[in-house]
């Protein structure tokens, strides 16, 4: 068991059940932030893939998205940004998923990993979730994959 010793983070990916509108962003704790997105939109809501590694690994990706896919991604009033892409577009979780893959691989960032299969998509917003810190830094091996 490899045990990491550094700040993480987790990036997701989400396509929102009530609207599926495809989008993206950074959280300490997926549990707690799909409960918001739940909250929020009063309808089940899951992560599409959850990528766990380094805070200034998973920053660099949650930027190289912002940038790559600039011209795709949502615009409120003409000057911000959003973390969700425009559905005109129809951008796939999986393009998204292929896009930040590549990078991870290209860059390299060996020490970002994404959830295994059996874990994904992560929908656990309701109870006792074992997609921790604390469990993915302890036995990283059960919970997650390599990139490439």
């Amino acid at each position: 068991m490899e045990k990491t010793q550094h700040s993480t983070r987790f990036l997701y990916i989400i396509q929102t059940s009530h609207s599926n509108t495809l989008g993206f962003g950074v959280a300490t704790n997926p549990q707690r932030r799909l409960q918001d997105y739940v909250a929020h939109s009063a309808a089940k809501q899951e992560f599409y893939q959850l990528y766990y590694g380094p805070k200034s690994d998973i920053d660099a990706l949650e930027t190289y998205i912002k940038n790559e896919w600039m011209p795709y991604r949502l615009d409120i009033n003409g000057s911000w940004k959003l973390e969700w892409f425009d559905p005109k577009h129809k951008k796939s979780c999986q393009a998204l998923e292929q896009l930040v893959d590549d990078k991870i691989k290209g860059h390299p960032m060996p020490d970002v990993k994404k959830l295994a299969d059996i874990y994904a998509p992560f929908k656990n917003y309701y109870s006792k979730s074992d997609i921790t810190k604390a469990n993915l830094d302890h036995d990283p091996e059960k919970y997650l994959q390599k990139i490439g």
